[in-house]
């Protein structure tokens, strides 16, 4: 009889265990379900990555000639978005774009190389709505 008692006991505490598992991943699945990110933030978060993607594979960030990379964003960047750039790697830091504004701002960072200079960073840009 005493061996049944024990085995309902941890029968029950496995269920306790389990149902205690599932509220948990119900509740994290509704939290995050409901954090939806406005279409636009999620938009322009993709141009400032589609902008910062061209200028690598055109070559023009590891250019790290200033002239160059304000004159080909701005060729890029629709008429509707304003954009900061900063590149920051083993040279001197260049900063180029427009002063970042206070409201939404999307932001990424992507890496870059110029092999036959040894030159390497990082582009982080700022990328908003006018």
């Amino acid at each position: 009889m005493e061996k049944r008692r024990k085995k309902g006991q941890i029968f029950s505490i496995d269920v306790v265990i389990g149902a205690f598992l599932v509220g948990i991943i119900i509740l994290a699945v509704i939290v995050n379900v409901g954090k939806k990110a406005a279409p636009e933030s999620i938009q322009t978060e993709k141009i400032g990555y589609d902008i910062i993607t061209v200028l690598d594979y055109e070559g023009v960030l590891a250019s790290l000639d200033e002239t160059s990379i304000q004159t080909r964003m701005s060729e890029l960047l629709p008429s509707q978005y304003d954009i900061r750039l900063r590149l920051s790697g083993n040279f001197n830091a260049i900063e180029v774009g427009s002063p970042i504004i206070q409201r939404f701002v999307a932001s990424g960072k992507r890496a870059f190389v110029n092999a036959t200079d040894d030159k390497y960073g990082i582009a982080t840009f700022w990328v908003w709505l006018k």
